[in-house]
């Protein structure tokens, strides 16, 4: 018999952190953060380790927002006025 375990993560917020909703603001960049196949994909296209990436805290408010943890890799796509879009790639620490 096989057993299923599912992880779930419980994140608690204070209220004034919600008072504002931050993925709204008009500076805010957009932000995706990676499956493990496009994890496994990005690090042979781009021939990187987690350990040549820049870090992302995970105690940064966008982290708490989508749930991220230790080890995911997030994709932000910001605008740029002489590329259009700029996308960088950050690790989790």
């Amino acid at each position: 018999i096989s057993q299923k375990t599912q992880k779930v993560t419980i994140e608690v917020f204070v209220e004034d952190d919600l008072l504002v909703n931050i993925r709204k603001h008009r500076l805010m960049p957009n932000y995706h953060v990676l499956t493990d196949t496009e994890k496994d994909i990005f690090y042979k296209m781009s021939r990187l380790q987690d350990s040549q990436l820049p870090r992302i805290s995970i105690n940064d408010p966008v982290n708490t927002y989508y749930g991220v943890q230790r080890g995911d890799v997030l994709s932000i796509t910001r605008k740029s006025e002489t590329a259009g879009k700029y996308v960088t790639y950050r690790v989790c620490n």
